[in-house]
């Protein structure tokens, strides 16, 4: 999402990958190969246009299913081609993080801290995040000047965790350039949770506490315009089904499953932004 831009003002992202297919690449930490999502290089500088919904439901959800591993199969052969496209330096840029101690949003935090960027990780468990900050200037300390990164504590299956974030980065009154959606459950396989707020878990980490949290810091993400807020998502939304009179799924009109949690947390979150832009 962009604030104050305008619908032609950006490059289709579809088209950049298109044009550029070698965007999966890898990269050696010590014995550890990681896959580098340099797909963010488009979604912070493009709004994503809207994707059409099928015109018909499948009756049955394991066609649904082949096709998300069938496209997840083919995203994966990316991350083995290299990509010459490196981050550029982005030493002006104010990034928020959440979700940051492990899996793509570690990378994220850990590529936009090495390019210059102050980096913000907001983060349930700080000490583990600390722990990592503490690793990697320790590796990068060899490379000159320190890594610009914090940690903020952020827990998005609490409400009042979110309110407490927004009004501690906002009384700052700095600028904030990127806001990253990372953060996000998929309890495979659990029975049905609730938060102390009352919202099923999947619905209120993966799409209610984003929503709040891009709403409440927009006085700062004003002041960094030209801003963006970049939400990761599942292809796993095609599946998913938003009831707005039942979004704790407990009217018994569907039958409650993590996946019917997950996919369909997934999918309001595709809709809010599809209203927002």
């Amino acid at each position: 999402m962009g604030l104050g831009g305008t619908r032609s003002d950006y490059t289709p992202p579809y088209e950049f990958l298109t044009k550029n297919p070698n965007f999966g690449r890898t990269r050696k930490h010590g014995e550890k190969t990681a896959r580098i999502p340099n797909v963010l290089l488009v979604l912070i500088s493009a709004r994503i246009p809207n994707v059409p919904r099928p015109a018909r439901r499948s009756s049955s959800i394991l066609p649904c299913f082949l096709v998300v591993v069938l496209l997840t199969l083919i995203d994966e052969s990316f991350s083995l081609v290299p990509n010459p496209m490196p981050l550029p330096p982005i030493n002006d840029l104010t990034c928020i993080v959440t979700g940051s101690t492990s899996g793509i949003g570690r990378e994220i935090a850990r590529q936009l801290a090495e390019s210059g960027a102050h980096v913000v990780m907001a983060v349930r468990n700080t000490k583990a995040a600390n722990e990592l900050i503490q690793k990697w200037q320790n590796e990068w300390s060899r490379m000159g000047l320190p890594l610009n990164i914090e940690v903020m504590e952020l827990d998005l299956l609490s409400l009042d965790s979110v309110v407490r974030f927004a009004e501690a980065w906002n009384a700052r009154l700095g600028p904030l350039h990127v806001l990253i959606n990372n953060a996000g459950i998929f309890s495979i396989g659990e029975p049905q949770k609730f938060s102390k707020d009352g919202y099923e878990e999947h619905l209120q980490v993966n799409h209610l506490a984003p929503a709040l949290l891009s709403v409440l810091l927009l006085p700062s993400l004003i002041r960094g315009s030209s801003s963006r807020i970049v939400n990761l998502n599942s292809v796993m939304h095609y599946v998913g089904f938003v009831d707005t009179e039942d979004m704790n799924v407990v009217s018994r009109k569907r039958k409650y499953t993590s996946l019917v949690g997950y996919s369909s947390s997934k999918l309001a979150h595709v809709v809010l932004k599809v209203f927002i832009v």
